[in-house]
């Protein structure tokens, strides 16, 4: 039980100081790239066709935000450990876990593959920094899905299940709202859940190791 204790508390905390630091990384290269990014096309606050925050790594800081990609990943990937030595079931239980694994894994594809510049041709880093974000959206929409579903018969996680579930909706309405419509506060809106989501989750599994058992 005391090698459980251990996985599921570095879990933990690795669900809430990855998605701290990568939002925290991306707001200072956002700041100290602004005329690069600005000048790829990208702008704050209107719609545009720069794949942002992904284009900070394309700056003149950009192997910052490679770093920040492959270690968000890793640590995902230690919370994932977690959350699946804490689930008291198996079967569906682990659904959820397997998935955020499945997150943590394409975030890793983000930081090895770059994408492409505005207009530029499609390369093949492009494609697979496309796919990684896709797979990363896709993972983490369906995990928020399945803890609603398996949190509903936990007593302590039950409180967390609406907040999973509005999460995992709110992660796929950008893709049915207009590009247009939202502007460039879709992307904003798609990192703040991606990074909010473990970080709550994080806290509240912390919180059941705070007693080896």
């Amino acid at each position: 039980m005391e090698d459980r204790y251990h996985i599921v508390r570095r879990g933990a905390i690795a669900g809430i100081a990855g998605p701290l630091i990568f939002a925290a990384v991306v707001v200072i290269l956002t700041v100290a790239e602004y005329d690069f990014l600005r000048g790829l096309g990208w702008h704050p606050i209107r719609r545009n066709e720069v794949y942002w925050p992904s284009s900070t790594a394309l700056g003149p800081y950009g192997w910052l935000q490679v770093a920040n990609f492959v270690i968000f990943g890793l640590l995902m990937l230690v919370f994932a450990a977690g959350l699946w030595r804490a689930a008291k079931a198996r079967g569906w239980w682990r659904v959820g876990p397997a998935l955020m694994f499945v997150a943590g894994v394409a975030l890793l594809i983000l930081g090895f593959f770059k994408t492409d510049r505005p207009g530029a041709e499609i390369s093949f880093s492009g494609t697979m920094h496309g796919v990684g974000f896709m797979v990363l959206l896709l993972s983490m929409t369906l995990a928020c899905f399945a803890f609603a579903w398996t949190w509903r018969r936990d007593p302590y996680w039950r409180g967390l299940r609406w907040y999973s579930l509005d999460s995992g909706v709110l992660l796929i309405a950008p893709l049915f709202i207009p590009g247009a419509f939202l502007g460039q506060l879709g992307d904003y809106l798609l990192l703040l859940l991606v990074c909010a989501w473990p970080v709550v989750v994080g806290a509240r599994l912390r919180s059941t190791s705070s007693v080896p058992g």
